[in-house]
C-alpha cells in the first residue's frame, strides 16, 4: 500500500478532471508551499503512476542545470520510486538519468543549461522543479512542445512569471 498525502489526492483529482467535451480540464498544475509539504514527493508519485499507466509517454523534470536536477530531484526519485507499485519493472540508466517503465514510457531528469536541447524537446509531461532561474522564454519553449500536463513546484520568494501563469 502506498502512503499518499492530500497534495497527491488533489493533484490526482486535477489530472483526471475533464471538461464537458472530454478534454483535460487543467494543463498547468502548480504546487506552492513550504519545504516538506509533500509537493515534490507527490509529483514523483504522480509521474510514476502516469509512466506505468500510459504507454510510450515522455515525462521529464527540469531544473536550471542537469547536475542540480540530479542532485536534488534525482535523489528524491531514487528514494521514492522503489517504494511504489511495479518498481521491479522500472529500469534506470544512470548515465542518461532516465527511468524506463514496463509500459515503454520514460521519466527523464533534465537541465535547462543546454539551450539546443530545449528547442528540440518534445514530451507529454514536464515538471519544473523550483524554476526560479528559468526564463519565461525557456518555459514557453518547453510548454509548446509538451502534449499533456505541466507541473510546477516552488516556494514563491518574489514576483515571477509563474504569477501570470496562475491567472
Amino acid at each position: 500500500e502506498v502512503l499518499v498525502t492530500n497534495v497527491f489526492q488533489r493533484t490526482h483529482e486535477a489530472i483526471i478532471a475533464q471538461e464537458d467535451d472530454g478534454k483535460r480540464k487543467y494543463r498547468y498544475i502548480i504546487h506552492e508551499g513550504s519545504s516538506r509539504s509533500s509537493k515534490t514527493r507527490s509529483i514523483i508519485q504522480i509521474c510514476h503512476k502516469y509512466g506505468n499507466e500510459y504507454q510510450s509517454k515522455r515525462i521529464s523534470v527540469w531544473r536550471s542545470t542537469k547536475k542540480d536536477c540530479k542532485d536534488t530531484v534525482g535523489k528524491d526519485v531514487e528514494n521514492v520510486f522503489p517504494t511504489l507499485p511495479f518498481a521491479q519493472h522500472t529500469t534506470y540508466n544512470k548515465t542518461d538519468s532516465v527511468y524506463t517503465f514496463k509500459s515503454g514510457s520514460v521519466f527523464e531528469i533534465q537541465g535547462t543549461d543546454d539551450a539546443n536541447k530545449i528547442h528540440g524537446y518534445n514530451s507529454h509531461v514536464i515538471w519544473l522543479n523550483e524554476p526560479y532561474d528559468l526564463s519565461r522564454d525557456t518555459f514557453d519553449q518547453l510548454d509548446m512542445r509538451c502534449e499533456d500536463i505541466v507541473f510546477i513546484d516552488w516556494n514563491p520568494q518574489q514576483a515571477h512569471w509563474i504569477d501570470e501563469l496562475k491567472k
